[in-house]
């Protein structure tokens, strides 16, 4: 319990980190201006009262999507265990800056010496555009940045270990997708990314954290 807990504080403590430098790219967007009839019209945007001080936020505007990629994942250490499978996303975008997506993963692992695993999992992420003024439904392309958390279980063969052959743990992933536009609803998009998990698969340093590396190519298809 206490390996898992220390393993959990790395993970929280670097996807902090990270999280922190995601926000202040958000905050240093510029404020989106429109043109109207020859007329410069600042975009509406609302007020909201934090801690007691007004500030200048984004309207609120629900977007919602769905999505399907492929999922393949590799080791970055001596393994170089390789993972592939399938990953189903979902959520919305709060605004044209920031929203959050929810994924279900299944996979196959392949590990050392032969053995083999299946893992099914899922997580939470949020997500924020990388544009200045931020998402662009009317371009072709959009970059966006994700930061997760995440729930993976393993079921290993049954001769992979004695001791045992089911493990859940806990990970920390943020990764950054390129989109195209197809049409009105429709999207393809690819999204490279880097995972930091617990050694789930070894018996002996399973507290150890280490990175691997990801990439989903698919679909989305927005309402």
């Amino acid at each position: 319990m206490i390996k898992t807990m220390k393993s959990t504080k790395r993970i929280v403590v670097l996807l902090s980190a990270v999280c922190l430098t995601v926000w202040g790219t958000v905050n240093a967007q510029e404020v989106v201006v429109e043109q109207t009839q020859g007329s410069t019209t600042q975009a509406s945007y609302r007020t909201v009262k934090i801690q007691g001080t007004d500030v200048t936020a984004p309207p609120t505007e629900l977007k919602w999507f769905v999505a399907a990629s492929s999922n393949s994942v590799l080791a970055l250490n001596n393994t170089w265990n390789k993972t592939q499978g399938v990953r189903l996303s979902g959520g919305a975008w709060i605004n044209k800056f920031t929203g959050f997506r929810l994924n279900a993963r299944a996979n196959n692992m392949w590990l050392q010496d032969g053995f083999t695993a299946k893992t099914i999992g899922g997580g939470i992420d949020w997500m924020a555009s990388l544009h200045k003024g931020g998402r662009r439904d009317d371009k072709a392309w959009n970059f966006n940045a994700f930061i997760g958390i995440g729930y993976e279980y393993y079921q290993f063969a049954d001769d992979y270990s004695p001791r045992y052959t089911h493990i859940s743990t806990l990970n920390g992933y943020f990764s950054v997708q390129a989109t195209c536009k197809l049409g009105e609803h429709f999207q393809l998009f690819a999204e490279p990314g880097l995972n930091m998990t617990p050694k789930a698969y070894d018996l002996d340093r399973d507290d150890d954290v280490f990175a691997s590396a990801f990439l989903n190519i698919g679909a989305i298809y927005r309402f």
